[in-house]
């Protein structure tokens, strides 16, 4: 094959590879579309199961958004949904909706910044903006000491619900005791700090 001859196939096969990232753009931005709206009729004859519209009809508005921006990743090219991997999208979707809410429902009760910070990462910045978001404002100032029965109350939540996920088992103590969990996470660090370096 010539050089000229290879320059032009190669230019095919990219203007090709274009051509199906485009298509797979639109046909995920239909999809999303069609969640948002909860039309099903269409989404069912693109091959997906019932149990699989309900998951896409549950969807929000940025969700299905996000999904319709994943693109070619989750076509086949024989049947044109490869509904594995679309499902393994909505998974992740899902995941971060619950993490989203379960960060929500931290910063509410009163997390501080060191325990977003040990459990998500959370930087300064993106703490600060959650609040506001949120209209958390009496955030701040040095944090209490619990009383002896508010140690006792937290322990025994603590110790008792050790199935529940680290956040969880906070969320739970923050809205049976409605002590601030800033408070909470500086008593929980004075004897079970290493349980916080586990994975969420």
């Amino acid at each position: 094959m010539s050089a000229t001859n290879g320059k032009s196939a190669g230019s095919q096969d990219l203007i090709q590879a274009e051509f199906h990232l485009e298509l797979a753009h639109q046909i995920m931005r239909y999809i999303g579309r069609l969640a948002a709206e909860g039309n099903c009729k269409p989404l069912s004859a693109l091959g997906l199961e019932p149990t699989d519209v309900d998951r896409l009809r549950r969807m929000n508005i940025p969700e299905a958004d996000r999904l319709s921006r994943l693109s070619s990743h989750y076509l086949n090219t024989v049947d044109l949904i490869d509904r594995d991997k679309l499902m393994l999208a909505i998974d992740y979707l899902e995941r971060e909706r619950v993490q989203q809410e379960t960060i929500e429902t931290l910063i509410r009760l009163k997390a501080t910044l060191p325990l977003m910070n040990q459990l998500y990462c959370m930087e300064r910045e993106t703490f600060v903006q959650q609040r506001k978001l949120l209209g958390v404002t009496d955030q701040g100032g040095r944090i209490r000491h619990l009383s002896e029965p508010e140690e006792s109350q937290v322990y025994d939540l603590w110790t008792h619900n050790k199935q529940l996920k680290i956040p969880d088992r906070l969320i739970l103590i923050g809205q049976q005791t409605r002590i601030p969990l800033g408070s909470v996470f500086h008593f929980l660090c004075t004897f079970d700090s290493n349980e916080f370096h586990q994975p969420m």
